[in-house]
C-alpha cells in the first residue's frame, strides 16, 4: 500500500499534463506527453509498449494490464488505459527537439563534464542539429529517409569540395547526429536502423603535423618571440613542449596535480571534480624540465585565467602564433608541439609503450604492473627536452 501511495503522486502529474495540452488546444498523445505516458506505466509496474508490440506478446501480460486499467481511479482510468494499452500513438521526436530529447535521456553520461567540456559538447550537437535543418529540414527522426541523409551529404559536399570547409567537418556532423539517433532509438526501445550508417566522407586531412625540432629551438622559443603573450598564455605554451600534453589537461591543472617539491618535478593528469578527461588512458605522471619545468614554477598553482577556457587559449596563442609567424605552415598549430614530442621520443627509440604511457594513448594488449617508473620516464624525456 505505501508503494502504491508513493507512486499516485506520478500519476496525477502526468494526468495534468494531459489537461493542460487539453485546455491549450493540444493533441494530448504527442511527444510531449510521452515522458509522461512512460510515468503512468512505470508507476502500475509495466513498461509502456505500443499496442501494435502489445498485440504480439503474452495474453497474460495484456490481461494483467486491462485488470490494472480497471482498478483505476476514474480520474485517471483513460490515461492509464493509453499508457497500459499503448492505444496512444506517440510520434516520433522531430529533428529540432532531438539534441534537447538527447541530452535529457542521456544526462548520466556527462555527470562529471567541467562546465567547458559541456559547453562544447552541446554547441557541437547543437550545430549539427541547426545545418540538418538548414539543408533538409524539420521532420520526425523516424521519417528520415535515406534519400534526405544523401541530400545532406550533397548539401555538405558542395561546400568541401569547393574549399569552404574541411571533409572533417562534414564528418563530425554525421557522427553527431547519427549517434543521437541511435540513442535515442536504443534507450526507447525503437527498432529502427540509423540513417547515417556508413555516409561519411573521406577524410584526408592529417591533423597531427609536428613543429621540427629546429623550428621549436630558433623560431618558437627565441628570445622575446612570446613577450607578446600574457604570462599565463605564453607559460601554457612552454608547458607543453616538454610535456606533450593537450592544452585543456594543462590550463585544468589544480595545485594539488603540480608536484615541485618532490626529488622529481612532475604534474599528475588525472579527472577531478567536474572535469573529465579524454579518456581512462589519459591519467597519467609527466616529469618536468627544460621550459616546461620553469614554466610551472612561475605558476605553481595552474593557470586560473584559462581553467575551464582551454577553447579560448588555443585561439589566442593561435592567433598569436599566425600574426608572429610563429606557426612552421598554415597546417600547424599549437597542438603541433605534442606531435613533436611524440615524435621525438619515437626517433630516440622510447619503448612504445612508455611513449604512450606519456602520452595519455592506449596501450594496445596485455599490459602488467604500472608501466615505466618516474625516473625511467625522467630519462626518456630528458633526452629530447628544449
Amino acid at each position: 500500500m505505501a508503494e502504491a501511495e508513493a507512486k499516485v503522486p506520478a500519476v496525477e502529474a502526468a494526468q495534468e499534463a494531459v489537461w493542460e495540452a487539453m485546455l491549450a488546444g493540444r493533441d494530448p498523445k504527442v511527444i510531449d506527453l510521452q515522458a509522461n505516458l512512460r510515468t503512468v506505466a512505470h508507476a502500475r509496474g509495466f513498461q509502456y509498449i505500443p499496442a501494435s508490440d502489445l498485440a504480439d506478446g503474452p495474453l497474460s501480460d495484456i490481461l494483467a494490464r486491462l485488470a490494472a486499467v480497471e482498478n483505476a481511479a476514474p480520474p485517471v482510468r483513460a490515461t492509464v488505459g493509453d499508457a497500459l494499452m499503448g492505444v496512444a500513438e506517440v510520434r516520433s521526436v522531430p529533428v529540432s527537439r532531438l539534441f534537447e530529447h538527447f541530452s535529457g535521456l542521456t544526462l548520466d553520461q556527462r555527470r562529471d563534464y567541467s562546465a567547458d567540456q559541456l559547453r562544447r559538447w552541446s554547441n557541437a550537437r547543437k550545430k549539427a542539429v541547426a545545418n540538418w535543418i538548414k539543408a533538409v529540414g524539420d521532420m520526425p527522426i523516424l521519417d528520415i529517409s535515406r534519400a534526405q541523409v544523401l541530400q545532406f551529404r550533397a548539401w555538405w559536399w558542395a561546400r568541401v569540395s569547393s574549399g569552404e570547409v574541411k571533409a572533417a567537418t562534414a564528418n563530425k556532423d554525421f557522427t553527431h547526429l547519427g549517434a543521437m539517433i541511435t540513442a535515442v532509438f536504443t534507450i526507447e526501445g525503437v527498432d529502427a536502423p540509423n540513417p547515417f550508417s556508413r555516409i561519411h566522407f573521406r577524410d584526408d586531412t592529417n591533423d597531427g603535423v609536428p613543429f621540427s625540432r629546429k623550428w621549436v629551438s630558433e623560431t618558437i622559443l627565441a628570445p622575446d618571440a612570446l613577450l607578446g603573450l600574457n604570462d599565463e598564455a605564453r607559460d601554457i605554451l612552454l608547458a607543453l613542449v616538454n610535456t606533450g600534453a593537450r592544452p585543456s589537461e594543462l590550463v585544468d591543472l589544480r595545485a594539488c596535480r603540480i608536484v615541485l617539491d618532490h626529488n622529481i618535478p612532475h604534474i599528475h593528469i588525472a579527472p577531478d571534480t567536474n572535469r573529465r578527461l579524454k579518456t581512462k588512458h589519459s591519467e597519467r605522471v609527466i616529469p618536468l624540465v627544460g621550459v616546461s619545468l620553469e614554466a610551472f614554477r612561475r605558476h605553481p598553482d595552474g593557470f586560473p585565467r584559462y581553467r575551464g577556457r582551454a577553447g579560448g587559449w588555443s585561439s589566442l596563442v593561435t592567433t598569436y602564433m599566425r600574426d608572429h609567424g610563429l606557426l612552421e605552415s598554415d597546417r600547424h598549430s599549437p597542438y603541433s608541439l605534442r606531435h613533436t614530442f611524440s615524435d621525438g621520443l619515437q626517433n630516440h627509440d622510447c619503448p612504445d609503450r612508455t611513449r604512450k604511457e606519456l602520452m595519455g594513448h592506449v596501450v594496445p594488449g596485455v599490459n602488467y604492473g604500472e608501466g615505466a617508473w618516474l625516473q625511467t620516464r625522467l630519462e626518456w624525456v630528458s633526452r629530447i627536452a628544449f
